[in-house]
C-alpha cells in the first residue's frame, strides 16, 4: 500500500493501517536483524516473494486479505541446535491493528525456539502499537 493510497483511506482505517504496518515492521526488522530471508506469499497470486528490507514488504502488504510472511533463518542463529528452518506467520488485514498477527507456525524449526524468539517481540509490537495508534488491545 502506498503513501497516496493510505491519505485515501478514512482516518480510522488509517490508523488501523499504520497499527498492522508498526506489528510487522517490528517482526521484519527483527528477522533481518538476525540474517534471515523474509518472503510475503499472496493467497490470490500464489507466489512468494523474497524481501531484502522493510520497505519490499511493506509495498506488497495489504495486495490480498489475507498473507502469509515467511521468515527462514540461516542455520544455527537461533542457538546451536537449530539447523535452520523458519516461521510462517499468518497476516489478516481489516480487524483492530494490532491483531493483524492470526497465527503462525514453524517449518524445519523446533517450535520452542521460534516461541523463544517470535513470542517477545510480537508480544511487545501489538502492546506498542495500542499505544502508539490509541488501540485497546
Amino acid at each position: 500500500m502506498t503513501s497516496t493510497e493510505l491519505l485515501g483511506l478514512h482516518p480510522d482505517t488509517q490508523t488501523r493501517v499504520r497499527a498492522e504496518h508498526f506489528v510487522v515492521r517490528q517482526i521484519v526488522y527483527a528477522a533481518l536483524k538476525l540474517g534471515a530471508t523474509i518472503a510475503l506469499f499472496d493467497e490470490e497470486e500464489r507466489v512468494p516473494t523474497l524481501h531484502s528490507d522493510w520497505y519490499g514488504v511493506k509495498a506488497q502488504m495489504h495486495a490480498t486479505d489475507e498473507q502469509t510472511l515467511t521468515i527462514v533463518f540461516p542455520p544455527r542463529t537461533l542457538g546451536p541446535e537449530a539447523l535452520g528452518g523458519g516461521i510462517s506467520i499468518y497476516l489478516v488485514y481489516g480487524n483492530d491493528g494490532p491483531d493483524v498477527v492470526s497465527d503462525y507456525g514453524t517449518t524445519g524449526l523446533a517450535s520452542e525456539l521460534a516461541d523463544a524468539w517470535f513470542e517477545p517481540i510480537w508480544t511487545k509490537a501489538i502492546a506498542d502499537a495500542g499505544r502508539k495508534y490509541g488501540i485497546e488491545v
